[in-house]
């Protein structure tokens, strides 16, 4: 066929189609309607004469000349991204990235400098709302996102690391209380957050051999910035992810008297299907300075399939 006649997009649809399983995962990266889809793909089988897509109407498959020419179209679209990469290389790239607002102020905009020197060309833009309403609505091109021990991950996911709580103090409250273990954390006022309620029942659950006073005494504060704020300030005590305190511990801004404990949670990065190449040198990056940020025992050989 000559190429003036190809019919390019509806080899677009079909391609989307058979490399994400699904016309609507295709709908959704191509930002088109899945009806739309079905259209090029019934163009596509009627210019070829041969069908494309087999099985029942609500899970559809491929067939053996749907494989064939998929294989073929992969690489070749591949190629062409490739190539629009190596005329656009020196232009300014913008990444939408949506994270926790707690995660962006205490841990990833202290290091994003280190991105801009390494990266100059691509301009991270944070957004902190929701990061999964940001993310299914084509928000941002990458969330970095929490989930606890009973979910799945998507495969393509990257971990990043595994959520470890501590509680910190002011350095000056020790001074004045000594804390020989950690039941004794619960003499001083509790510091809360509306948005992690379950921080210190975390904690106290990991404390089987140091029972919980009956009276304890807590102040609430509506964000966790707010929380470890008035621990530096000698408020009291909060229980907070590590990693939202772990450059005060290095300054000693804060104390944290006994050990971190493991949460469940797992922090991690995930593309929007329509994946680019700023995307990729984003979460690699990431997955990276939190390798060395975290450690090697952090990371999960195997949790794309966990």
């Amino acid at each position: 066929m000559p190429r003036s006649r190809l019919p390019l997009i509806s080899l677009l649809a079909f391609e989307a189609t058979a490399r994400l399983g699904k016309q609507s995962a295709a709908a959704d990266e191509l930002g088109v309607t899945n009806g739309a889809i079905s259209r090029h793909i019934r163009n596509l089988e009627m210019q070829l004469d041969t069908p494309l897509m087999a099985g029942s109407r609500r899970d559809p498959g491929l067939t053996v000349a749907a494989r064939k020419l998929a294989q073929a179209l992969t690489p070749a679209f591949n190629s062409i991204d490739e190539a629009f990469g190596l005329i656009s290389r020196d232009k300014i790239a913008i990444l939408d990235v949506a994270c926790l607002s707690s995660f962006a102020l205490r841990w990833l905009i202290p290091r994003l400098n280190q991105f801009h020197l390494l990266h100059a060309n691509i301009d991270v833009r944070l957004s902190t709302k929701e990061p999964v309403a940001n993310f299914q609505s084509r928000h941002c091109d990458v969330a970095i996102l929490v989930t606890d021990p009973a979910t799945r991950v998507q495969s393509g996911d990257k971990h990043l690391f595994d959520e470890m709580m501590t509680v910190v103090v002011s350095p000056k409250l020790l001074q004045n209380t000594a804390l020989q273990s950690p039941a004794e954390i619960n003499a001083l006022a509790r510091l809360t957050t509306a948005t992690r309620p379950n921080a210190w029942p975390i904690w106290d659950a990991s404390q089987l051999n140091n029972p919980v006073m009956t009276t304890v005494s807590s102040r609430q504060f509506e964000h966790y910035t707010f929380a470890i704020e008035a621990a530096a300030n000698g408020l009291g005590a909060c229980a907070v992810p590590h990693h939202l305190v772990m450059d005060d511990l290095a300054s000693g801004r804060l104390v944290a008297p006994f050990d971190p404990v493991a949460t469940g949670y797992r922090y991690f990065a995930r593309h929007r299907n329509s994946r680019n190449a700023a995307s990729d040198i984003f979460c690699d990056w990431l997955q990276t300075e939190c390798l060395l940020t975290f450690g090697a025992t952090q990371q999960k050989a195997a949790f794309g399939s966990a």
